[in-house]
């Protein structure tokens, strides 16, 4: 299982949730949630907005990523974060990328390159804990049905356990790699659907606790938005034969 990473790094294009529960009421929250969700999955093509709000024991940072989505072999990410503008464009079976530093530099000295370690194919809705998540309330705000979901922090806990034992990490280094990576603490998700059904937003509260050798160093609280626009596939191909049109054609004529 994997994480999806917001800090100190690439912006993440999207949110990794699934949905979990016990009772009559929790599993029918549960479908009416899955349903909103395959219907992002089957728009022709959708444009998703992410912006994450990051506290690090007092010391705040945002970031954002705006995603154009046909399929997964079709798709751009546009990620800002700490005065870093990073470009990747899946297209013919390659990913290119390009990456834009604040300051004096300008965008077009910043070459495109093809990612020698493709990432995953981005989805649209990604899926995460889906053993752990429960469903906690459901309520009315602004005329859309908002439907809340909670990790308990032992289920985290498990979970954090099982993706450290899953990794391929050297013996003589897990330890020391255990030790200093961050893990969950707590972890909140509420669906906001509209009087269709329609998933118009996720919104997301998590904690991480911080470590080195073993010891807590501080606490890290994200609170990310994502929201879903549908658009149509040609708008979306437009926004992305701009960008491909930047490229080099070395590169798009690029073998591997």
């Amino acid at each position: 299982m994997k994480r999806v990473k917001f800090i100190r790094a690439a912006v993440c294009v999207s949110f990794v949730f699934l949905l979990s529960g016990c009772g009559a009421s929790s599993e029918e929250e549960m479908e009416r949630c899955k349903e909103a969700v395959s219907r992002v999955e089957a728009m022709e093509a959708v444009k998703i907005d992410s912006v994450s709000m990051m506290t690090d024991d007092g010391e705040t940072g945002e970031s954002r990523s705006e995603t154009w989505h046909i399929d997964g072999e079709n798709w751009m990410s546009v990620n800002e974060f700490a005065g870093q503008k990073t470009w990747i464009l899946e297209r013919d079976g390659r990913q290119y990328s390009k990456t834009m530093v604040g300051g004096n530099f300008q965008e077009e000295a910043m070459p495109w390159y093809v990612l020698d370690n493709p990432l995953e194919r981005e989805e649209r809705v990604k899926l995460l804990y889906e053993e752990y998540a429960v469903f906690t309330e459901a309520e009315k705000e602004g005329g859309m049905r908002v439907l809340t979901w909670e990790v308990p922090e032992e289920e985290l806990q498990t979970a954090w356990e099982q993706e450290m034992e899953n990794r391929e990490l050297p013996e003589d280094m897990r330890e020391d790699i255990v030790g200093s990576t961050s893990r969950p603490t707590m972890l909140q998700f509420l669906y906001y659907l509209d009087e269709d059904g329609n998933l118009e937003k996720l919104v997301a509260n998590e904690t991480m606790e911080e470590r080195k050798d073993g010891e807590k160093t501080g606490t890290l609280g994200i609170a990310s938005t994502v929201t879903y626009t549908e658009v149509s596939a040609g708008e979306a191909q437009k926004v992305m034969d701009e960008v491909y049109a930047e490229i080099p054609e070395d590169l798009t004529g690029y073998s591997g």
